[in-house]
């Protein structure tokens, strides 16, 4: 085999491992476990969730944190996360940002509080809640007109 053909060859294996690799992400048969990061914009605003860089950055299963009340002086804000597609917009749970606004992004910590609270926020979300039945003896019983008199 002649120098050129070696090449080709290389071009050519090279080209069908790549593709393969492509075509098992697509369908999801080749899984990489994902973990959260923060992701903190220049403009303040900070965002949780699975962070990619291709085709262009974006946060997948996003969260973002929202101040419930303002605390009092000499106590902290209570602060809540919250699913971005719980917005009134109801958005994918998907958020893509120019890559110059992102100030800087961390991986966190599986046993941080971030992590274990999203983990407990999507279990309880994808359990539904069923409220309880009350028998007909907790009831408590109406008066009628008629009883009344």
């Amino acid at each position: 085999m002649d120098r050129t053909s070696k090449i080709l060859v290389t071009i050519l294996a090279l080209t069908v491992v790549i593709l393969v690799f492509v075509i098992l992400k697509l369908q999801g048969i080749l899984k990489f476990e994902e973990k959260y990061q923060v992701v903190v914009l220049k403009t303040g605003e900070v965002y949780f969730g699975k962070l990619s860089f291709f085709p262009s950055p974006h946060l997948k299963d996003a969260w973002f944190v929202r101040q419930e009340n303002k605390g009092k002086e000499g106590e902290e804000p209570n602060l809540m996360l919250y699913p971005v597609s719980s917005l009134y917009f109801a958005p994918k749970n998907v958020i893509y940002f120019p890559k110059e606004s992102i100030s800087w992004w961390a991986n966190l910590s599986e046993e941080g509080r971030v992590s274990t609270l999203i983990k407990s926020q999507k279990a309880q979300i994808s359990q539904p809640q069923i409220p309880p039945q009350t028998s007909p003896k907790e009831t408590p019983k109406q008066e009628t007109p008629q009883e009344k008199k």
